[in-house]
């Protein structure tokens, strides 16, 4: 069964567990976005792995890794559009934001 997600109408962000995450470019080419991903899944191992062993420095590089690969995948920085929508990326869903970004809702897409 696929996994269903609250997608955007303009396919700029989702809620998964309650929190607006923003989607990666739609400009990272079919080759680019999976090994981004790939890089990602590595560096978030990396962060738990020195989280457990106790080493600060590690984790630490982990996390500039981590915050790297958001920002080339487009998750993280600057946002990508300019008419002036709101950009309620890593929000709760919920109370005021949950309206606002209902009426930005144009249906659940599966990923």
């Amino acid at each position: 069964m696929a996994l269903q997600q609250l997608v955007t109408r303009d396919s700029r962000c989702f809620v998964v567990k309650g929190w607006i995450w923003r989607l990666a470019k739609p400009s990272l080419s079919q080759n680019e976005k999976p090994v981004l991903i790939s890089e990602l899944m590595c560096f978030q191992r990396a962060v738990k792995t020195a989280e457990r062993n106790g080493d600060v420095q590690a984790e630490t590089a982990a996390l500039r890794y981590v915050e790297a690969v958001k920002h080339a995948l487009g998750e993280r920085g600057a946002v990508r559009w300019t008419n002036g929508d709101v950009h309620l990326n890593r929000h709760p869903s919920h109370v005021d934001r949950l309206a606002t970004f209902e009426a930005h809702v144009g249906s659940r897409g599966a990923s």
